[in-house]
């Protein structure tokens, strides 16, 4: 079910992209890293990579989604457990949407 979940979460995102890139603060991310916790197959990192390609972009989530993931030019991907300490990507900022409706 876990891929299929997350193609669905990757439809989902679709229709948030415009607000996020229009009304995030990515412009004053230059040279920094942003970590997308709970980031499923790296849909909106890849859109701020594109975007905004002087973000160092992040996706992290659990280690068998990121083992299905495909490559996202611009976006580097990590497993772990964000309920573990110290698993989340040290980083300037971390983006979470809809990670917590389990």
């Amino acid at each position: 079910w876990s891929t299929r979940f997350n193609e669905f979460m990757t439809f989902f995102s679709e229709w948030e992209l415009p607000a996020i890139l229009e009304h995030g603060l990515w412009g004053d991310m230059k040279d920094k890293t942003v970590v997308d916790v709970g980031a499923g197959f790296g849909h909106v990192m890849g859109a701020v990579s594109r975007k905004f390609p002087e973000v160092k972009c992040v996706s992290f989530d659990q280690p068998g989604v990121i083992a299905a993931a495909a490559a996202v030019e611009g976006v580097e991907f990590v497993a772990g457990d964000m309920f573990q300490a110290g698993a989340i990507p040290t980083c300037d900022t971390v983006f979470m949407k809809h990670v917590l409706h389990n």
